[in-house]
């Protein structure tokens, strides 16, 4: 054990709580985010009671990051404690989810340095770049994804980060993975895209960031035939609704109404390429033209 440990501790640690002392609750100890608590029931239990898991399956470690508590942390690592046992739960989460959650960088840092997976999943599925995306963590999101964080990984669902963050409209952190390279338009098991879920969650602004910045295709069906237009009516969503209406008409406009001689000849009011535009003008002369051309 080091003394560093000892010379960080807060004064306040030395008035630990005496519910601590008896070596009953370990648990309680770390929620307190008091080393010297935590400390006294070591010595009646023995580092082995970071081994151990609460009512609901979770570790000490995992409270420790929970709070992003460094100084915890380091001790549970010290004593050989648990710091990459999942949650004997129905989700079985690990200590770096719980961190990503919270957006504790410091906490993720020092786990990766320990040989916890970058990419290491819950029972769900979820990565660490998942649930830091879920609460848009985007200083957690950025790290990891410069640390080597997968793109391939999704959940149970096939929703990745951007999916999650796009629900949860968690806009800055939509904006830095389709930066880093993440499809807007990628779909999940349901054949559900990003804006899909935006529209179901009623995410306003990232729809329209999704529509306006990255021009995601606002046609396409999901497995039971809705476009992202029906989820929002579905539920109720009316404020996308609305903005998908204002979306429809202004592409549509583009289409029929194109603003200058270079959108028609390059296609792109049609959201068409120059070749398409050209193979158009092509079947044009040779289909309808040049035969008025011959009858005249």
């Amino acid at each position: 054990m080091s003394t560093s440990v000892h010379t960080s501790v807060n004064c306040k640690a030395c008035n630990s709580d005496d519910s601590f002392k008896d070596g009953s609750n370990i648990f309680a100890a770390v929620k307190s985010g008091i080393l010297m608590a935590v400390q006294s029931i070591v010595e009646v239990q023995g580092p082995g009671a970071f081994n151990t898991f609460d009512e609901k399956g979770n570790t000490p470690a995992h409270w420790a990051c929970l709070h992003g508590n460094k100084l915890l942390l380091n001790y549970i690592i010290e004593c050989d404690g648990f710091i990459n046992e999942p949650s004997q739960n129905d989700i079985g989460q690990r200590p770096i989810h719980w961190a990503c959650y919270e957006g504790h960088l410091h906490i993720v840092e020092i786990l990766l340095q320990q040989g916890v997976s970058i990419d290491i999943q819950d029972k769900k599925g979820k990565t660490p770049l998942i649930a830091a995306a879920q609460n848009g963590r985007c200083s957690v999101g950025a790290f990891l994804i410069s640390k080597g964080a997968s793109k391939v990984f999704v959940d149970c669902d096939g929703d990745g980060p951007l999916h999650w963050a796009a629900y949860n409209g968690q806009v800055p952190m939509v904006r830095m993975l389709v930066y880093f390279g993440y499809d807007p338009e990628q779909p999940d098991s349901h054949q559900q895209t990003p804006v899909h879920l935006a529209c179901l969650r009623g995410s306003v602004d990232v729809v329209r960031d999704l529509c306006e910045i990255d021009k995601v295709d606002i046609t396409v069906r999901d497995k039971n035939g809705c476009t992202p237009y029906m989820l929002a009516v579905k539920k109720k969503q009316y404020n996308a609704c609305n903005l998908l209406k204002q979306v429809e008409q202004r592409r549509l406009k583009k289409i029929y109404f194109p603003r200058n001689f270079k959108s028609l000849v390059d296609g792109s009011f049609v959201g068409g390429s120059g070749l398409n535009m050209y193979k158009f003008l092509v079947l044009f002369l040779l289909f309808f033209a040049y035969p008025l051309y011959v009858y005249e």
